[in-house]
């Protein structure tokens, strides 16, 4: 009597081998999300980053298109970051970050009193 042929197993599995894949399709799939999500992760904290080096724009005039970037940069970039986006610390000159208010306002504070020059992120 002749047994019929059985597919080869891993040691230790109770799974028959696929052909061809040796069960590492789902594995590469979570890879590459790992790394989707990884390469987000680190392109946000470049952005930190060059922001955080990037400060020329709190001296510029505040009538210039390089001030209102990198005031709309930071405004963006607070609000994402901040523990609520509704209400953010102002670092303006007048409130010197002890006060939270919604973004408009702090975007109106900034070119109306400029931001403090020792403000850190």
């Amino acid at each position: 009597m002749v047994r019929p042929r059985q597919k080869k197993k891993w040691k230790n599995s109770k799974e028959p081998l696929k052909a061809g894949t040796f069960g590492l399709g789902q594995e590469i799939v979570r890879a590459k999300k790992e790394e989707k999500e990884l390469a987000v992760v680190l392109s946000e904290i470049l952005r930190f980053k060059s922001f955080e080096m990037y400060r020329d724009w709190m001296s510029a005039n505040r009538l210039t298109v390089k001030y209102r970037e990198g005031v709309d940069f930071f405004l963006d970039f607070s609000a994402k970051n901040a523990d609520n986006p509704d209400l953010v610390h102002c670092p303006c000159l007048k409130c010197g970050n002890m006060e939270r208010m919604e973004i408009d306002q702090i975007r109106e504070h900034l070119f109306k009193n400029g931001i403090n020059m020792s403000y850190k992120l």
